[in-house]
């Protein structure tokens, strides 16, 4: 009759080692999957990135060819809203360009088609000012 107790012991130990296995492996799943799913969204940028973070983005100036993509991700857990024009006290709104509010690991991606010089400030945080000069390559820029 011992033999039984110590069959059904074993077969619950198992059953119970099992099950802590499965628990572990599951919720490894799930946070290696929630971990993927935010990196992929901070760090993947198809053109040039700029991380809006505080009360500054990095790089604050950029020198872009024609047709380039920009991204701004927002890179300290915040909301932020850009758009043409220059922040601060006396900020302005004007032009196409218009982000909307994007959070914490999103971001806004704007293709600069247009030859100038284009200042854009975050609505939300007006200290935030981005500098973005776009020329095409080869085009004679003398002065006559």
């Amino acid at each position: 009759m011992k033999q039984p107790k110590k069959a059904a012991t074993n077969q619950t130990a198992r059953l119970v080692l099992i099950v802590a296995i499965a628990a572990v492996i599951g919720f490894g799943l799930v946070f290696a999957l929630k971990n993927t799913q935010n990196t992929a969204t901070q760090t993947r940028c198809d053109g040039i990135c700029v991380a809006l973070r505080e009360d500054k983005a990095d790089p604050d100036t950029l020198t872009v060819k024609v047709g380039t993509y920009v991204q701004f991700n927002s890179a300290d857990g915040k909301t932020h809203n850009l758009s043409l024009g220059k922040g601060g006290e006396h900020h302005e709104h004007k032009g196409k360009f218009q982000s909307g509010d994007f959070g914490a690991d999103e971001a806004w991606r704007v293709q600069f088609n247009d030859e100038g010089s284009f200042i854009l400030h975050d609505h939300l945080n007006p200290k935030i000012n981005v500098l973005v000069v776009v020329y095409t390559p080869g085009k004679d820029r003398t002065i006559r």
